[in-house]
């Protein structure tokens, strides 16, 4: 399970810093709170350091030391250690300031983000995923269920998620009968195993178990944790996901899966299940890169002002295909001058013509 769904999590004691300018906020201790709490619990973090060096990733500290120090206001410290954070990697990591009553859940279902199906002619049916939250998931269900046998019965559909801002792979499960053609592959995770992480663990699985009726995914979630238990310090391999062998259907016969920059971790991680069909080819531009390094939690500063939200685990698929920061390229490529709005009439002509 790769749900991005946020959680509150603060375990280090805050050190007051000293010398502070007066009428200026000094943030150097949060951002040193920052700087050891991602380096001892973010699973991207050993990855991007043998990458660039001890040497380089000391010396991008340093010198952001000094923008913490200069930093005028709130928003610009943030946008100093959102920059900080960019060094390492480009998603599944994010910083910023909190409303003391913000609990880090979801903020509830919102009507533009629900899903919806429609015909584009007798031949091509459009399937249009705004998210993959895992409150989604319910109306992804009911969604396909009220339209099944018009999909098992049309020659073309179309998988709009250009409009997706990620969740939990569970929300795409009922969609890949329809696409399915032979196994699909995957890699196992590793879970990195800190004190910091099996608590926001812990918490994730009381979240899923009292917010939803994925009884499962909580149980598996609490296995993880006894496995983060039994072997503390270190990264964890996980079993890797697997699918059913689904029955493969006559219709639809082709299946477009349009994608485009801003689309990261779980659309992803669907995009990498969807493409194994033969009955798939994806259209649009090079995806944002973001799930490599993935399963997001979230802590709360010491002084409970801000929040860090940083990933616990990795992909052993990296050592063979890397994703983030390079993202997922598209059959079919659109050039800008295709505009946006004008995408699903080209994926309907290539599919209904070919």
């Amino acid at each position: 399970m790769r749900s991005i769904i946020t959680l509150l999590c603060s375990i280090i004691t805050y050190m007051s810093v000293s010398g502070q300018q007066p009428g200026r906020q000094d943030y150097t201790g949060v951002f040193e709170w920052v700087t050891a709490f991602y380096a001892e619990n973010d699973a991207g973090y050993p990855t991007a350091v043998a990458l660039r060096g001890e040497d380089a990733v000391a010396a991008h500290t340093e010198a952001f030391r000094g923008m913490v120090a200069a930093a005028a206001d709130e928003d610009e410290f943030v946008t100093v250690v959102n920059r900080w954070l960019r060094f390492f990697r480009r998603g599944h990591h994010y910083f910023i300031a909190v409303d003391p009553s913000d609990n880090g859940y979801s903020s509830g279902i919102e009507e533009q983000y629900k899903p919806s199906f429609r015909m584009l002619s007798d031949r091509t049916a459009v399937l249009t995923i705004n998210s993959f939250e895992i409150e989604y998931k319910p109306y992804i269900d009911q969604l396909l269920a009220e339209n099944d046998s018009v999909i098992r019965s049309t020659p073309n559909l179309i998988v709009d998620i250009r409009r997706s801002r990620g969740g939990s792979d569970v929300s795409f499960y009922n969609i890949l009968p329809y696409l399915y053609t032979n196994p699909i592959t995957t890699f196992p995770m590793e879970v990195l195993s800190t004190p910091a992480n099996i608590a926001a663990q812990e918490e994730m699985a009381d979240w899923i178990e009292n917010n939803t009726e994925l009884t499962e995914e909580a149980e598996l979630l609490r296995s993880i944790v006894e496995k983060m238990r039994e072997n503390p310090g270190g990264f964890i391999e996980l079993e890797k996901d697997s699918y059913p062998d689904y029955e493969v259907l006559p219709f639809p016969r082709k299946v477009g899966l349009v994608f485009r920059i801003n689309n990261g971790s779980t659309d992803e991680e669907f995009i990498l299940a969807a493409r194994q069909s033969t009955k798939v080819k994806t259209f649009g531009v090079p995806t944002l890169g973001a799930i490599d390094i993935s399963n997001v939690r979230s802590a709360v500063s010491p002084d409970g002002r801000f929040r860090l939200d940083y990933s616990v685990t990795r992909s052993t698929r990296m050592e063979s295909m890397k994703v983030d920061d390079v993202g997922i390229q598209p059959d079919f490529l659109f050039p800008s001058e295709i505009h946006n709005r004008d995408w699903l009439e080209h994926v309907q002509r290539i599919l209904e013509n070919n």
